[in-house]
């Protein structure tokens, strides 16, 4: 009896040890959060003196400009197609690129730069039209790659796989990320959307740096770490107002594809941008958009009639649009590599037409003033 006593007062012991209960959400939030902190850290990595490498320079540029500033704000197509020093000579204002990559997706594009926006700067949006209209389904064909947007009818709006080189270079980035897409339930959603894709493309990444190395290739994965004209890391290959010209004195890409279909704006992308107008018009900040360049053959005659041009905007655009999207239709001569980046002579004359557009905007407001 006495044995039989001392076992049930174990079993009773044990009995009112309180159970440990882990919420299996909370066990799937770890082993995602590790799984990403592994993704990020397993190379191959963004070159520090690679292309992407230069938003870390352009963040410090926006940081120590003062104001009253130009802010332009877009994709390569400004990277390569903008002269700032001209705007900064007209307009006697401090002058900031912070195009560099489209596929940042257009809440990073308009959240990155929130924390360095103060009165009296003007800023100035360049978005590719891919990121700004509906894209699923549809393939983008550039000039050695193909790009099959997947992300939903958003398209680029909520960003690419290519986020990843951004955390890798300039680690801030997590923190517009976060900030662009728990605004609400729906875009933390499409954020998840996008991580999933992330995690799939550095995986494949890091496959190919094995399988490159197995076969003595250069890894893939920072094929644009180095100007190949002139020998020089991409990362130098930008001047103080953050301008590319690392393709200068390059012949011209000759591609006669055609890219994407012009389309109407899409609404979340039009939402974004008046959220993001208001918010910058409450700081005393004027937002203005201008079409990007695009070669002759962009608007697809049988897709892109004039009255579908004229209502690219849907009329439901709070920002002012500074041009129609015919103006910025330049020859292709102009074209280092179509359909967005230009050459020396085409970043000369779009610069003027920029300059142009600007002008008659700051002399209608200065009218209006008076």
């Amino acid at each position: 009896m006495l044995a039989t006593s001392i076992r049930n007062s174990s079993i009773e012991s044990v009995k009112r040890v309180p159970a440990i209960v882990v919420p299996a959400s909370m066990v799937a939030a770890f082993l995602f959060c590790l799984f990403a902190i592994l993704t990020f850290l397993l190379p191959p990595r963004a070159a520090k003196l690679g292309y992407f490498a230069a938003l870390s320079d352009k963040h410090h540029l926006l940081e120590v400009a003062h104001s009253p500033k130009i802010i332009f704000i877009g994709g390569s197509n400004l990277a390569f197609g903008l002269d700032s020093s001209l705007i900064e000579a007209k307009f006697h204002r401090p002058v900031v690129n912070m195009g560099l990559c489209a596929p940042f997706g257009l809440r990073y594009l308009l959240e990155e730069v929130k924390d360095n926006i103060t009165p009296g700067d003007t800023i100035v949006l360049v978005p590719e039209y891919y990121i700004l209209q509906d894209m699923a389904g549809k393939r983008i064909n550039f000039t050695k790659t193909s790009i099959e947007v997947t992300n939903g009818p958003e398209g680029f709006v909520d960003g690419s796989p290519d986020l990843i080189r951004a955390v890798e270079v300039y680690p801030r980035s997590v923190l517009f990320i976060l900030r662009a897409h728990l605004s609400s339930p729906h875009a933390a959603f499409k954020l998840l959307q996008t991580l999933h894709r992330c995690f799939i493309a550095k995986w494949a990444a890091v496959y190919s740096m094995v399988m490159a190395m197995l076969h003595g290739l250069p890894d893939p994965y920072n094929q644009w770490e180095v100007s190949a004209q002139i020998g020089t890391a991409a990362r130098y290959c930008f001047n103080k107002n953050g301008d590319y010209f690392g393709h200068f004195n390059r012949p011209n890409v000759v591609n006669s594809a055609h890219w994407e279909l012009f389309g109407p704006m899409n609404r979340e992308a039009e939402g974004l941008l008046n959220c993001f107008g208001k918010w910058a018009s409450s700081r005393g900040v004027d937002v203005v958009l201008i079409p990007p360049p695009v070669p002759p053959d962009y608007f697809i005659p049988s897709k892109s009639s004039d009255g579908s041009i004229s209502a690219w905007t849907h009329g439901q655009l709070d920002v002012p649009v500074l041009a129609d999207p015919r103006r910025y239709v330049l020859p292709t001569k102009n074209f280092f590599e179509p359909p967005y980046h230009l050459n020396i002579s085409g970043r000369n004359l779009r610069t003027n037409m920029i300059a142009a557009d600007l002008d008659h905007y700051f002399s209608g407001r200065s009218s209006k003033g008076n």
